[in-house]
C-alpha cells in the first residue's frame, strides 16, 4: 500500500510522466488499427488541394506525385469540395516532406497524426480541470476516462472528422475559459483561429459562435466600465474569424457570402440515403427517429460515467433554474446567473450541450454510424461527470478516499475492457445489452477487414488468394495498410464470388437484408473463420467448397 501511494503521489507532483506513458501506449498500438472507409477520400482531398494551390500560386515549383491507389469505389474530391482541409491537406503535405510512396506508410502516417492532435487535447483537458476544480486529482481521473472511452480510444487514430472535431472543441473551450478568467488579446486571437478550424471541419461549430458572441454582448452590457475593451474583443473575434475561415478553407474563395451560407446547410443535402440496422429492424438514414443517437450513447458508452454526467447535468441546471428564478430584476448592474467565471463557464458549456441537441431535433438532422457525428459530446459529458465528483467529494468529504478508490477501481475495468476489446474497441458495447449484433450495425466502417485478411493470409499459404466481400464496406482499402508481401499474395475481386477464394463479411449493408438478398452468401461457400469478442460478432469469412 505504501508502494501504490509513492507512485501516486510522484505522479501527483510530476504530471508529464503520465502523459509520457500515454504518448508511448499511443506509440505502440497505433498500427494496430485498420483502415476506416473515409481515410483515402480524405486523403484524396488533400492532394486535390495540394495541386490546386501548386498549379495556382506556385506553378513554376515542382510539385509531389502522389500514389493514388486504382480504387474506383472512392469518391472523387471534386464532388465535395465543401469539406474542410484542416487535416487532410497538412497530412499529405507531411506526406510529400516525408515522400512517402508507400500505402501502409501514408496510412500509418495518418493514424499517428490524428491520435498526436487528441493527445495534445487531453493536455489541455488536464489544465482546465485542474483549473476549474483545484483538484488535480479529478484532472486525472478526467483524462483517463476522456482517452479510455473504448470507442473514443480507438477513433482515436484513425477517425480525421469526428475525433479531430472533439479534440478542437476541447481545445477551444479550455481557452474561453482562461478568456473568461482574464481577457486579453492574446486569448481572443487563440479562440477565432480555434474557432474557425472548428468551423471548418463542421459547420455545427456555429452553436459555439453564437453563444460565444452572446456572452461578448452580455460583458459588453454588464461590464460598463470596459464597454470599449470588451468591444475590442468583439470586434476583434468577428474580425480575425472571418479572416481564418477564409485563410482555412478553399471553399470560401471564391465567394465567401454565399458558400458560408451554403455551407451551413451542404451536408444535410449530400446526406446519404441509405438503410441502417437500428434495434433490430432497418431504417433508412432520413426516417431514424429522433432517439437515435441518445440510444446509441447509452449503449456504448462507460456506464459509471454517463450515470456521473446525469447527475452532474442535472446539477448545473438546477443551479441555473434557482438563479433565474431569483434574478433582482431592480439591480441592474448585476448579472445574477453566474457569481464568477467559474460558473460563467460551467452555464456556457451547458449552453453548448443543450443546444446541440436542440438544433440536431429541431432540424431533424441526419445522424448515422452510431453516434459518430456528435463525439465532441464525449468531452462535455466527461465535464459534467467530473462537476458530479467534485459536487460529491465537497459535500461528503469524508467519503473522498472511497469515491476516489472506486473510480480507480473502474479504471482499472476500463483499462482490462480496452484490452480485452484491443484492436477492435469500436464495436464496444456495454452490458445493458447482449449480443448487439442482432439489434445494430457493428463495424460499420470496415475496420475489422484487416484482421480477416491476415487470418486468410496465415491460414492460407498460397502465393495468390482471391477475396470478395458481401458487405457496404468496400474491403480493397484494407488491403492497402498490408505490407508489400501480404499485398503481392491477394486478388481483389469485388462481389465477383465466382472466381474467389474467400468472401469476407462484416454484415453491414445498405440495403435492407431482410428483403434484399445482394450480401446473401453463395451456397458452394462454408464458413471458415468467425471473429467473436465478448459477445459480439465481428465479421465472417466463407471459404469455397
Amino acid at each position: 500500500m505504501k508502494n501504490i501511494n509513492l507512485i501516486i503521489n510522484f505522479f501527483y507532483k510530476k504530471y508529464y510522466f503520465f502523459f509520457i506513458l500515454y504518448f508511448i501506449l499511443g506509440l505502440l498500438v497505433f498500427k494496430d488499427y485498420g483502415v476506416s472507409t473515409d481515410e483515402e477520400f480524405h486523403r484524396r482531398i488533400g492532394i486535390y488541394w495540394y495541386n490546386y494551390i501548386f498549379e495556382n500560386f506556385f506553378p513554376n515549383i515542382k510539385k509531389y506525385e502522389f500514389f493514388i491507389p486504382n480504387d474506383f469505389t472512392v469518391f472523387q474530391a471534386k464532388d465535395f469540395l465543401f469539406y474542410g482541409i484542416i487535416f487532410d491537406l497538412p497530412s499529405v503535405f507531411l506526406e510529400s516532406f516525408l515522400k512517402i510512396k508507400d500505402a501502409q506508410n501514408y496510412i500509418y502516417l495518418r493514424h499517428f497524426l490524428n491520435f498526436f492532435i487528441f493527445f495534445i487535447s487531453s493536455i489541455f483537458l488536464f489544465k482546465l480541470i485542474t483549473h476549474r476544480f483545484k483538484k488535480k486529482s479529478l484532472a486525472y481521473f478526467a483524462v483517463l476516462f476522456y482517452v479510455f472511452s473504448p470507442r473514443i480510444f480507438a477513433e482515436s487514430f484513425y477517425n480525421y472528422k469526428d475525433i479531430l472535431f472533439l479534440s478542437i472543441c476541447l481545445i477551444t473551450c479550455c481557452q474561453i475559459y482562461f478568456f473568461f478568467k482574464k481577457k486579453n488579446f492574446f486569448r481572443i486571437f487563440l479562440i477565432s483561429i480555434y474557432i474557425a478550424i472548428l468551423f471548418c471541419i463542421r459547420p455545427v461549430a456555429v452553436i459555439l459562435i453564437f453563444l460565444f458572441v452572446i456572452y461578448l454582448i452580455i460583458d459588453l452590457f454588464y461590464e460598463k466600465k470596459k464597454f470599449l475593451k470588451n468591444f475590442y474583443f468583439l470586434f476583434s473575434f468577428g474580425f480575425f474569424f472571418i479572416f481564418f475561415i477564409f485563410l482555412f478553407h478553399p471553399f470560401f474563395w471564391n465567394n465567401l457570402l454565399d458558400n458560408f451560407i451554403n455551407y451551413l446547410f451542404i451536408f444535410k443535402q449530400y446526406s446519404h440515403d441509405v438503410y441502417l440496422f437500428f434495434n433490430g429492424d432497418y431504417l433508412k438514414t432520413t426516417k431514424l427517429p429522433w432517439y437515435y443517437s441518445f440510444v446509441w450513447i447509452i449503449l456504448t458508452y462507460p456506464l459509471i460515467i454517463l450515470i456521473a454526467f446525469f447527475f452532474g447535468f442535472f446539477l448545473i441546471f438546477n443551479r441555473i433554474f434557482k438563479r433565474f428564478l431569483n434574478i433582482e430584476k431592480r439591480k441592474y448592474n448585476r448579472f445574477d446567473l453566474w457569481n464568477n467565471h467559474n460558473e460563467k463557464f460551467d452555464l456556457f458549456i451547458y449552453s453548448i450541450l443543450f443546444f446541440s441537441f436542440f438544433l440536431i431535433l429541431k432540424l431533424n438532422a441526419t445522424l448515422y454510424d452510431g453516434w459518430r457525428h456528435i463525439y465532441f459530446v464525449h468531452f462535455f459529458i466527461v465535464y459534467f461527470a467530473i462537476y458530479f465528483f467534485y459536487n460529491l467529494i465537497s459535500f461528503f468529504k469524508r467519503f473522498r478516499r472511497i469515491l476516489f478508490s472506486i473510480l480507480t477501481i473502474y479504471f482499472f475495468i476500463l483499462s482490462y475492457t480496452n484490452i480485452s476489446y484491443h484492436p477492435f474497441q469500436n464495436i464496444y458495447f456495454n452490458f445493458l445489452i447482449k449480443n448487439p449484433h442482432e439489434y445494430f450495425d457493428i463495424d460499420y466502417w470496415g475496420l475489422s477487414y484487416k484482421d480477416a485478411l491476415k487470418i486468410i493470409l496465415s491460414k492460407d499459404q498460397r502465393n495468390s488468394i482471391t477475396v470478395s466481400n458481401a458487405s457496404f464496406t468496400p474491403l480493397s482499402r484494407s488491403i492497402l495498410i498490408l505490407n508489400e508481401n501480404e499485398r503481392k499474395r491477394l486478388r481483389y475481386s469485388g462481389q465477383e464470388y465466382l472466381i474467389s477464394d474467400y468472401i469476407i463479411t462484416n454484415n453491414y449493408s445498405e440495403v435492407n437484408k431482410k428483403l434484399n438478398k445482394k450480401y446473401s452468401i453463395p451456397s458452394n461457400f462454408n464458413l471458415f473463420y468467425e471473429k467473436w469478442i465478448n459477445n459480439v460478432l465481428i465479421y465472417q469469412i466463407y471459404k469455397k467448397k
